[in-house]
């Protein structure tokens, strides 16, 4: 991931709170990413988009690992009418966001790569 793709994503996490009014736990999921079960606690929140003229739901379900506590998976739903004079015109949006974690574990090197010895 890129840093400006990081930095993207850490101002779009931030802004949520405008968004949530109300979350709840719901029972543990085991997702997977890049081929790994992962364990994680679900957190499912709603609310509304701010600034519009009509209500637009807002739902959210954020996959967390039990494990490292980082944000494994996110799950956006939006829906609510287009503008309030014509409510049978819905707005509906869906994106799902899976968020890869980089293993730096060294297995395919050798401790010897990086030992340090002063002389």
């Amino acid at each position: 991931m890129s840093l400006n793709m990081a930095q993207s994503t850490l101002k779009s996490l931030s802004s949520l709170q405008k968004l949530v009014r109300t979350a709840v736990y719901v029972p543990d999921e085991t997702i997977e990413v890049n081929g790994k079960s992962i364990i994680c606690e679900v957190i499912r929140t709603e609310g509304e988009l701010p600034g519009t003229s009509a209500p637009i739901i807002t739902r959210f379900i954020f996959w967390i690992d039990k494990h490292t506590k980082v944000i494994r998976k996110m799950t956006e739903h939006r829906e609510g009418p287009l503008h309030p004079t014509e409510p049978d015109r819905n707005y509906v949006m869906d994106r799902e966001t899976l968020f890869a974690v980089a293993d730096l574990t060294p297995t395919s090197s050798s401790a010897q790569n990086f030992a340090f010895n002063p002389r």
